[in-house]
C-alpha cells in the first residue's frame, strides 16, 4: 500500500512495541525533514516555514504514537488536494468545513500509519480517542458557526 509524497509500506518497518512505533515514525519523519519537538499542544506548528510537529510530554507513549501518526497524517493529506482548493483552504481555513475535512484525513492517514507499524496499535482504545478528538473538532467548529 502506498501513502502520498512517496511513503510506501517498505519506509514503515512493522514493530512490535509502541516504543518502537515512536521510534519509526520519528525516522518517517526524519526522511522527510520533519522535526518533532516538544510542545504545550500536539499540533503541526503553523509558525515555522519548514514542517514542524509539536507532541506534549505529558502524555502515554501510546498517545505520542497516536498523536505523532496524525500529525504526520496532515502532512500527507495537504499533498492529496487539488491546487485550487488548497488555495481556497488556506485562504478559510480556520473554523470551516476545510478544517474539519482536513482533521478527518490526517486521522485517515494515521489510521494507515499505524496498521502498517503494527496491526494491534489500530485498537478500540485508538478508535476511542480518535473519536474524541473529532467531536472535540466538530464542537469548535458548531461553536465558531454560532459566534460568526
Amino acid at each position: 500500500m502506498e501513502l502520498r509524497r512517496g511513503i510506501n509500506a517498505s519506509l514503515v518497518v512493522k514493530v512490535r512495541t509502541i516504543k518502537a512505533g515512536l521510534i519509526q515514525l520519528h525516522r518517517l519523519a526524519d526522511l522527510y525533514n520533519i522535526a518533532i519537538l516538544p510542545g504545550r499542544v500536539n499540533e503541526l506548528d503553523p509558525t515555522t516555514d519548514e514542517p514542524v510537529i509539536r507532541i506534549r510530554t505529558n502524555q502515554s507513549q501510546r498517545k505520542k504514537l497516536w498523536n505523532i501518526a496524525h500529525e504526520l497524517g496532515h502532512i500527507l493529506a495537504i499533498n492529496d488536494y487539488p491546487a485550487e482548493l488548497l488555495e481556497s483552504f488556506n485562504a478559510s481555513a480556520s473554523g470551516t468545513f476545510w478544517e474539519l475535512e482536513d482533521e478527518l484525513q490526517a486521522w485517515s492517514y494515521a489510521d494507515i500509519l499505524l496498521r502498517q507499524l503494527n496491526p494491534k496499535f489500530y485498537s478500540r482504545e485508538y478508535i476511542k480517542y480518535k473519536h474524541q478528538c473529532l467531536r472535540t473538532y466538530y464542537r469548535q467548529h458548531i461553536n465558531k458557526e454560532k459566534e460568526g
